[in-house]
C-alpha cells in the first residue's frame, strides 16, 4: 500500500486502477451462475404449467377473521411474481396448492408497566397439500413463520400481521419449489 493507492487497488492497464464495483461483480456471478445449471426464481416440472389456489381453510382458534382471504391473495401473487406458472381455476390446473390456516397468534414477549404490551409475535403456521395431477403425486408440507413487531417503535399488530402474511405467502411458495420432495 502506498499514498496514492491508499485502498491497495489492484493495478492493470498501464498503471491505472482497477476497483470491483459492486454492480459490476453481480452480474459476472450472475452470468457464471447461469452456466452451471442454476437458475433464478422458482423451479416446477416443466410439464406443469398451471395452478390453482383455491381459498385456504381457516382453522384457527381463536378464530382470526379475514386471514383466509389475504393469504390466498399473496400467495397467487408471490406465484405469479415468483414462477412461470399461470394462475388458473381449479378445473383447469395441472398443480392444486390447497392451505389450512392451522394457527395465526400473537404471543406476548415483553409487558411494561401496568401490563402495557411492549413486544410481541405473531406466530403462523399453514398446512399444505399440492397436488400435481400431471405426475400424479402429491406432497404435504408444514410452513411457519413467528413475526416480531414493537409497539414501544411505533408498529402496530396489522403492521406485524401484513409482515408475517407476506413472510408466510413467501415460505409457501418455496415450500412448493421442493418437487423431488414429495411425500406420497
Amino acid at each position: 500500500m502506498n499514498d496514492r493507492f491508499p485502498h491497495g487497488e489492484l493495478r492493470l492497464f498501464r498503471g491505472r486502477p482497477f476497483r470491483a464495483r459492486p454492480d459490476a461483480l453481480a452480474a459476472l456471478l450472475l452470468v457464471l451462475a447461469s452456466g452451471c445449471g442454476y437458475t433464478l426464481g422458482y423451479r416446477t416440472p416443466p410439464q406443469v404449467l398451471t395452478i390453482a389456489v383455491p381459498i385456504f381453510h381457516n382453522a384457527t382458534f381463536p378464530l382470526r377473521r379475514e386471514v383466509e382471504f389475504d393469504l390466498t391473495s399473496l400467495v397467487r401473487q408471490e406465484i405469479q411474481k415468483r414462477t412461470a406458472l399461470a394462475v388458473v381455476p381449479e378445473d383447469e390446473a395441472d398443480l392444486v396448492l390447497r392451505g389450512t390456516i392451522v394457527d395465526f397468534r400473537e404471543h406476548l414477549v415483553v409487558e411494561g408497566r401496568n401490563d402495557a404490551k411492549i413486544e410481541s409475535n405473531i406466530d403462523a403456521v399453514v398446512d399444505l397439500v399440492v397436488e400435481d395431477y400431471q405426475n400424479g403425486v402429491q406432497m404435504k408440507r408444514r410452513v411457519r413463520t413467528v413475526e416480531p413487531f414493537s409497539l414501544l417503535a411505533g408498529e402496530t399488530f396489522n403492521e406485524g400481521r401484513r409482515r408475517a402474511l407476506g413472510n408466510l405467502a413467501e415460505r409457501i411458495v418455496a415450500a412448493v419449489e421442493y418437487w423431488d420432495d414429495y411425500d406420497s
